[in-house]
C-alpha cells in the first residue's frame, strides 16, 4: 500500500492524538449501528423464510418491521454504516503511514463490501415495502377492472419483485457478515505489533485473536439487536395498532435471545483477554474490560427480570447499558491500537518537526537544535562511546543502527529494555526533533 503514502498529510503530535479521538467516535458509531444491523437483518431473513413457509402473516410482518427499523431512512445505512468505516480506514491509512501494513488493504476491501451490502439491504427493505403495498392490495386498487394481460403484468412484476427481494436480502446479509469479519480481523492485526512482519491472510483472518474478537462482536451485536427491538417496540414506538398476541411474541423472542447472547458474551470477553497481544496492553484496557463485564452483568439481570415477570420495565436500561458496552469496546480498540503504534506515531511527529524546521529555515527562521548539547545534558551521565557506565558503550551497540537512524530515533523516544545486563533506559522526555538531533550527533560521532 505504498501508493497511499502520497495521500498522507504530515501531522504534528497533537493532530495525531486528535485522529485517535476521531477513530474512537467512528468505531462507536460503526460498531453500534452495524451491530444492530447484523442482528435485525439475520432475524428478518429467518422470519421472512419461516413466515412464508408457514403462511404466517405475523411472522412476515415482524420480518418487515425488523428491516424497517434498521433502514427507517434510505440514507441511514450510508450515514451510520458506510461513512464511519470509510473514516476508520482513512484514519488507519494516516496513522500506519510508512509501515506497509496489510491491514490497510483489508480495510479498504471490507469498506467496499460494506457499501455493497448496505445497497443490497436497502433494496431488500424497498422491495419488502412494494410487496406489502401491492401484494396485499394495500392501495385499494380494483384489480378486477384490469384486463387479463394487465393482471398478468402485475403478477409478473410482483414475482420479479420477490426474486429481487429474496436475493438482495441474502446477498446483503452475507456480505454484511463477511465485511464485519474482515474489519474485525484487520483492526486486530493493526493493533498487534508483533505480527506486523507476517502479513499473511491466515495471520490476519484466521488467528485465534480474530476468531475470538469476532465472537465477542457478533454476540454483542445480537444482544444489542434484541435490546433495540425491546426498546423500539415498548419504549419508543406507538403500538396502538398491534395486537396483544403479536407484542407478546415480540417480547418473548427478544427477551429469550437477548438473555442467551448476553450470558454468552462474558465468556468470549474473558477468553479474548488470554490472546491479547502484549504490544497492545495498557492498564486502562483492563479497567475497560471490567466496566464491560459490569455492564453485561446488569444487562443479563434486567433481561432476566423482564423475562421472569413478563414485563418490559427495564427495556430502556438494558438497551442503553448495551450501548455503554459498545462505548467501552470502541475505547478498548482505540487504546490498543494507540499503544501498539506509539513508536511509529512518534516518528511521524518527528518527521513533521523536521519538515516544519526545514520550511522555517528556508524562510530564514527557526533555531537549530544542537545534538551535542542534548547528549552532554541527557546522555553523557550513562553512556560513553568507548566506556561502559550505567549503560553499554555506544561503540558496542550502535552498529545495528548504521543506516537506520529512524530506528534509533524511535528507541530514544520510546526506550525498551534490551540487554538484561543493564537497567532499562528511562524516557528522557525529548521532543521528536530533539531525539532526531541527538541521534544524528551520536551516529556521526560513532562513525568518526
Amino acid at each position: 500500500m505504498n501508493f497511499l503514502d502520497q495521500f498522507v498529510i504530515p501531522q504534528p503530535e497533537g493532530s495525531l492524538q486528535l485522529l485517535h479521538y476521531m477513530l474512537f467516535l467512528s468505531m462507536l458509531i460503526f460498531f453500534t449501528y452495524t451491530g444492530i444491523l447484523h442482528g435485525t437483518t439475520f432475524y428478518s431473513l429467518f422470519f421472512n423464510y419461516l413466515g412464508r413457509k408457514k403462511e404466517d402473516e405475523s411472522l412476515i410482518r415482524f420480518s418487515k418491521e425488523l428491516i424497517n427499523i434498521s433502514f427507517y431512512n434510505r440514507n441511514v445505512g450510508l450515514a451510520l454504516g458506510f461513512l464511519p468505516i470509510l473514516s476508520i480506514t482513512l484514519i488507519y491509512i494516516q496513522l500506519l503511514h510508512g509501515l506497509n501494513n496489510d491491514a490497510i488493504g483489508y480495510l479498504i476491501f471490507s469498506t467496499v463490501l460494506m457499501l455493497i451490502s448496505i445497497l443490497y439491504l436497502n433494496t431488500y427493505n424497498y422491495t419488502f415495502n412494494i410487496e406489502s403495498l401491492l401484494g396485499k392490495n394495500k392501495l385499494n386498487i380494483d384489480f378486477d377492472a384490469f384486463h387479463n394481460d394487465e393482471k398478468e403484468s402485475i403478477g409478473n412484476f410482483l414475482a420479479e419483485n420477490y426474486t429481487i427481494h429474496r436475493r438482495s436480502g441474502l446477498l446483503g446479509t452475507l456480505l454484511l457478515f463477511i465485511a464485519g469479519y474482515i474489519i474485525v480481523g484487520a483492526i486486530q492485526f493493526a493493533s498487534n505489533k508483533s505480527a506486523w512482519n507476517n502479513n499473511s491472510a491466515v495471520e490476519i483472518l484466521l488467528s485465534p485473536r480474530t476468531l475470538l474478537k469476532y465472537s465477542v462482536y457478533i454476540t454483542a451485536a445480537f444482544a444489542l439487536a434484541n435490546g433495540y427491538v425491546l426498546f423500539y417496540y415498548f419504549k419508543w414506538k406507538n403500538n396502538g395498532s398491534a395486537s396483544t398476541g403479536y407484542l407478546d411474541f415480540v417480547k418473548k423472542f427478544s427477551l429469550k435471545w437477548g438473555i442467551i447472547n448476553a450470558i454468552s458474551l462474558p465468556l468470549f470477553i474473558v477468553a479474548d483477554l488470554f490472546v491479547f497481544p502484549n504490544s497492545s496492553l495498557a492498564n486502562s484496557i483492563f479497567f475497560l474490560i471490567l466496566l464491560s463485564l459490569i455492564a453485561i452483568f446488569f444487562v443479563v439481570h434486567f433481561l432476566y427480570f423482564m423475562f421472569k415477570q413478563q414485563h418490559v420495565n427495564y427495556a430502556a436500561s438494558a438497551f442503553f447499558l448495551l450501548i455503554a458496552y459498545f462505548v467501552f469496546l470502541s475505547m478498548n480498540e482505540t487504546i490498543a491500537f494507540s499503544t501498539s503504534n506509539k513508536s511509529n506515531e512518534l516518528l511521524m511527529a518527528a518527521n513533521y518537526e523536521n519538515i516544519y524546521r526545514q520550511i522555517a529555515e528556508a524562510r530564514g527562521g527557526g533555531a537549530e537544535i544542537n545534538g551535542q548539547e542534548i547528549y552532554d545534558a541527557r546522555c553523557a551521565a550513562c553512556h560513553r562511546f568507548d566506556q561502559v557506565l550505567v549503560g553499554p558503550a555506544y561503540n558496542d551497540v550502535l552498529q545495528k543502527y548504521d543506516g537506520k537512524i529512524e530506528e534509533l530515533v524511535k528507541f530514544v523516544l520510546n526506550p525498551v529494555k534490551i540487554d538484561p545486563k543493564f537497567p532499562p533506559m528511562p524516557n528522557q522526555g525529548l521532543k521528536p526533533n530533539e531525539a532526531e538531533a541527538v541521534s544524528k550527533y551520536i551516529m556521526e560521532t560513532y562513525k568518526q
